[in-house]
């Protein structure tokens, strides 16, 4: 379990969130529901624990459904275009958090981002193949990652969210999640299923599903 602070609502404290990742049950002893019963037991701890809400990620809803959980939904867009700007790898500064509070902090689905939050991202980004990528003059940042035959782009910021959209940071089929919008078709799905089961009764999720909500993968470890 992944201990992350959520925001539910942009004018409401975040709520604090299980996030369950690696369950995994032996070859030998599948098919008896032993994962739901493992579920079913660590989720009555964190409630004693004081978590109001849990999410995570699955290519096997189902097993989770069983458990309570529900689809949430993801939006992501195919990039067009070829590579006209020359990204290269930049630090992200206090003026860059800045600009990130303003524009995403306390969407819904969004953790909590404070000073220690900040300065271990990059521990845990680096290991997953992620690179926070700008252009020089321009006001922003994205997160990168290449797939192979392509790549993801990520928590896009400033005046790089709009750019990386015309011109994607290499060739191949290239994905940038956003946030929610019922304006812009979105890319097909990724193969894996966000979901989300309220602990506490006081935990609405619906505005995790709403106009704005966004998951950002660079919040997903």
């Amino acid at each position: 379990v992944f201990a992350r602070s959520v925001f539910l609502r942009r004018d409401a404290a975040p709520h604090c969130c299980a996030c369950i990742g690696n369950v995994a049950v032996g070859r030998a002893h599948r098919g008896r529901r032993l994962s739901t019963q493992l579920l079913q037991e660590c989720l009555a701890d964190c409630r004693a624990s004081g978590f109001t809400l849990s999410l995570l990620h699955t290519h096997l809803p189902t097993v989770y459904e069983r458990a309570g959980y529900r689809t949430l939904p993801v939006h992501e867009v195919a990039l067009s275009g070829a590579s006209l700007v020359s990204w290269s790898e930049i630090e992200i500064d206090s003026r860059l958090q800045e600009l990130y509070r303003r524009e995403h902090g306390g969407r819904p689905g969004t953790v909590a981002r404070d000073a220690a939050w900040w300065e271990a991202r990059e521990r845990w980004l680096g290991a997953e193949g992620w690179r926070t990528m700008g252009v020089a003059g321009i006001d922003g940042y994205c997160c990168m990652r290449n797939t192979g035959d392509g790549g993801q782009v990520d928590e896009a910021v400033g005046a790089c969210g709009r750019l990386v959209r015309q011109s994607p940071p290499g060739s191949g089929s290239w994905r940038i999640r956003l946030p929610l919008s019922r304006r812009e078709a979105a890319a097909g799905p990724d193969g894996a299923v966000r979901m989300g089961l309220a602990l506490d009764p006081g935990a609405d999720l619906s505005p995790l599903a709403s106009e704005g909500a966004v998951s950002w993968r660079t919040d997903e470890f």
